[in-house]
């Protein structure tokens, strides 16, 4: 699953583009989504680089990643409440075009 993570002021947001999430997230939560979600490690060995970036002991950083994990895991469901605002986004995360066969040949270049 490929996610887009983007530093707005005063949050993280990671949007995931098969589900259409987005999940507003600190800078260590970006850290496990990118680590985990686009580089494809796994969750021990995302673990093992924060507990040696944030130096704290192995175990707790393992603790901390899986408890993090299941709540996104959580967050990700179709039935999930996202409780990231709309008013919080400085800029839209993307855009859906949807191409139809409907027509009123009304463009300047239609004759």
């Amino acid at each position: 699953m490929i996610v887009r993570i983007r530093k707005e002021s005063d949050q993280f947001l990671a949007y995931f583009l098969e589900t259409r999430r987005m999940i507003g997230v600190n800078q260590t939560g970006a850290e496990i989504i990118d680590r985990y979600f686009n580089d494809g490690l796994d969750e021990a060995s995302v673990a093992k680089e924060l507990a040696k970036m944030n130096d704290v002991p192995l175990e707790q950083a393992k603790q901390d990643t899986a408890d993090f994990l299941r709540v996104i895991a959580k967050e990700l469901q179709p039935t999930a409440f996202n409780n990231t605002e709309q008013s919080s986004v400085s800029a839209p995360i993307g855009v859906e075009l949807e191409i139809t066969t409907d027509c009123n040949l009304r463009c300047k270049h239609c004759l």
